[in-house]
């Protein structure tokens, strides 16, 4: 409990300081952007999420664009 208080605090008083030194900081896109990468990393950091799969996810994401664009795979719908 002592370790996610403390990455809590110490990420709190990051964005405090970025917030004061920059003023886009606090823009839509960056707070929405700044909490999706902190709930991963976040997830990963506290032990939620074995860092073997997180390898495979990366692989995998580092993979798919070239197996669509050179491969020319189908793309698929989002809706």
């Amino acid at each position: 409990m002592k370790k996610i208080l403390g990455i809590s605090a110490l990420l709190l008083a990051i964005c405090a300081l970025t917030a004061a030194l920059n003023d886009d900081f606090l823009g839509v896109y960056n707070i929405q952007n700044l909490f999706r990468w902190t709930s991963l990393f976040g997830i990963i950091i506290t032990g939620g999420i074995d860092l073997s799969i997180g390898s495979v996810v990366g692989l995998t994401g580092c993979l798919m664009p070239v197996l669509v664009i050179q491969q020319q795979w189908p793309r698929g719908s989002c809706s």
